[in-house]
């Protein structure tokens, strides 16, 4: 914040250039989309800290203004949601009962994608309703191709999703040794207790640590947390 504050990395200052193409010819690299979602993500350094602190202001508080009525299926669990995929679009499940197949992850967080490309796209609009230059872009972020509105998920964030520091360990007990067994045969029931029971867990525990970094709770839910 006290480096934004300083002016020295506002990107108004600065010509980007690609040196290596200066003298050689090239395709055309302008493009609008990315030009916005660079400006929209250096806005902290391009405004001034009591300009951008108002906008910013004005973003969150009209992002929760929208998670109060979203779509439930939003807030899916996600650890949940794989966990049922991992079986659905297994491919056991394919040769036991081809009917039965289902890509149960991709079907149910159709919803999700939705919400990230039209939420990111409001942000935007929030945090420059009051710039003038920007009012001839909101007229043609309406008739954007699909392909630009995906790239525009690039700069929305929810706010719903816990930032703190989640990082911790397991440790999973190994296998007792039988001394009733032979060395080897201690040996193949390792690989076999590592396959049938730590690969399994390990694979449940990886998966609880990166849905949690991506699941969004409800407003009831932030309100309890305050």
């Amino acid at each position: 914040m006290d480096m934004a504050a300083e002016n020295m990395f506002n990107p108004k200052r600065y010509d980007f250039v690609e040196t290596s193409h200066i003298v050689e010819p090239h395709e055309n690299y302008e493009d609008m989309i990315e030009d916005k979602i660079f400006k929209y993500k250096y806005r902290q350094n391009a405004d001034d800290p009591a300009n951008f602190t108002r906008r910013q202001r004005r973003v969150i508080d009209r992002f929760w203004e929208r998670a109060q009525v979203r779509d439930s299926a939003v807030e899916k669990d996600l650890y949940e949601l794989y966990q049922r995929d991992g079986i659905d679009a297994s491919t056991a499940q394919f040769a036991l009962d081809w009917r039965k197949y289902e890509t149960t992850a991709l079907n149910e967080t159709a919803p999700l994608r939705e919400y990230m490309v039209k939420e990111s796209i409001q942000q935007y609009r929030d945090y420059y309703e009051s710039d003038e230059e920007e009012q001839g872009f909101f007229e043609y972020l309406g008739n954007v191709s699909n392909r630009d509105r995906i790239r525009l998920m690039e700069i929305g964030e929810d706010y719903s999703v816990i930032k703190t520091d989640q990082s911790g360990y397991s440790m999973i007990a190994k296998r007792e040794f039988n001394p009733e067994l032979s060395a080897v045969s201690n040996l193949v029931l390792d690989m076999v207790d590592f396959r049938d029971r730590i690969k399994p867990l390990s694979r449940d525990m990886a998966l609880l640590d990166i849905s949690r970094q991506h699941q969004r709770h409800s407003y009831a839910d932030h309100k309890r947390a305050r």
